[in-house]
């Protein structure tokens, strides 16, 4: 576990009329997430190819707190590899740092054909010198 994107302002067009972040901008922040971390450990880079090579299976979240226009937030993860799937879990932080929402993605690697194919050797590797704590969701 470890905080993947801090100071992360909340803008108001991810916001509803009330000024509550919409539901949907949540998925947002643990894609913002999730590109982030695969970035800063060198295994993807800014292209469209590079960031699109794993395709999500499933997103989960269970909100537990609103957040509004303005709040800084912070958001870490933790990521496991489990054959040819990824397990990512996010918890997002409201300014007073409590959790606010947690959440999963799931996703597997896909060849030009859209068919499923094994993780990257190199994605495994950092995978496993991370660590997964507990299951958050």
């Amino acid at each position: 576990m470890f905080v993947v994107l801090k100071n992360r302002l909340v803008q108001v067009y991810e916001t509803d009329m009330m000024g509550i972040v919409h539901h949907s901008n949540y998925i947002r922040f643990f894609e913002e997430t999730r590109v982030r971390w695969f970035i800063d450990q060198g295994l993807l880079d800014h292209s469209l190819q590079s960031v699109s090579q794993l395709t999500v299976l499933n997103v989960q979240a269970q909100y537990l707190i609103p957040l509004k226009y303005g709040d800084v937030i912070d958001i870490d993860m933790q990521i496991r590899a489990e054959g040819a799937r990824v397990f990512i879990q996010y918890r997002i932080y409201n300014p007073d740092q409590k959790i606010c929402t947690v959440g999963q993605t799931v996703h597997c690697a896909l060849d030009q054909e859209l068919k499923p194919i094994r993780l990257r050797k190199e994605f495994v590797q950092k995978m496993k010198e991370t660590q997964w704590t507990e299951t958050w969701l």
